[in-house]
């Protein structure tokens, strides 16, 4: 049973009895009160500043993970940022750094990319990490791009080796497919990850990692969580 479910009619009346001018929390019901304060303490700080660096939040989940220091101020390849915004390039940047230091930790070297897009992530993690990268995504336009930004970013680069680390799939993963999906991997160990993964597929990643052997591992970044579902949310329920 989810919080929702256990909140009862004072939450709803406290909730709906909000005004822009006069709100006292100080009346709400006690488990409603704990509730928004457990939410304030598990939330990821909001405020930013030119002082900080751009690893001021990530800096100490990598270091309880154990990185290699080395991968802190590692750069993204020149080659590969075709298509990236700078936005983008930040995002790719710590994303991968995470994902390679969470699958050393793990003895894993092959990673699916979920809803991969364009493939910013997948050619990161192929080209400048050496993974064994399996770029899924259920829009045919998006895979036929990413594999176009793959031959321009060929031209531009002498090592070719580690392109074949990387493969492009037009799919909707299930539980179901996903054995079908690697069949040609069996025993092998992969870690799943999904950058920006709209609506439901972040909980699907979650259930994914919890229903299939093969999946030892995820990293997700989630968004539009306005678009989940009644199957996708809440995303404690892996039924």
């Amino acid at each position: 049973m989810s919080r929702l479910d256990q909140a009862g009619d004072d939450w709803t009346s406290a909730i709906l009895d909000l005004t822009l001018e006069t709100s006292d929390y100080s009346i709400w019901p006690t488990s409603l009160q704990h509730y928004l304060e457990k939410t304030r303490d598990l939330a990821l700080p909001r405020s930013t500043s030119s002082m900080l660096t751009p690893f001021v939040f990530f800096f100490p989940l990598i270091t309880t993970l154990g990185a290699d220091k080395s991968l802190i101020d590692k750069e993204i390849s020149k080659q590969i940022l075709g298509g990236m915004s700078d936005k983008k390039i930040h995002e790719v940047r710590l994303m991968s750094q995470l994902i390679k230091d969470v699958a050393d930790q793990q003895g894993i070297t092959s990673v699916i990319d979920l809803g991969s897009g364009q493939g910013y992530l997948s050619r990161a993690l192929a080209f400048d990490y050496g993974l064994e990268v399996l770029a899924v995504d259920m829009s045919e336009i998006q895979t036929k791009g990413a594999i176009r930004f793959d031959e321009k970013a060929k031209k531009q680069t002498k090592e070719k080796e580690q392109w074949a680390n990387l493969r492009h799939v037009t799919e909707k993963v299930t539980s179901e497919n996903l054995s079908h999906i690697l069949d040609d991997a069996v025993d092998k160990k992969w870690l799943v990850t999904g950058l920006h993964t709209c609506g439901d597929l972040s909980p699907h990643i979650f259930r994914l990692f919890t229903e299939n052997d093969q999946i030892a591992c995820a990293v997700n970044v989630g968004c539009c969580y306005n678009a989940l579902t009644p199957s996708g949310f809440p995303m404690i329920s892996f039924s």
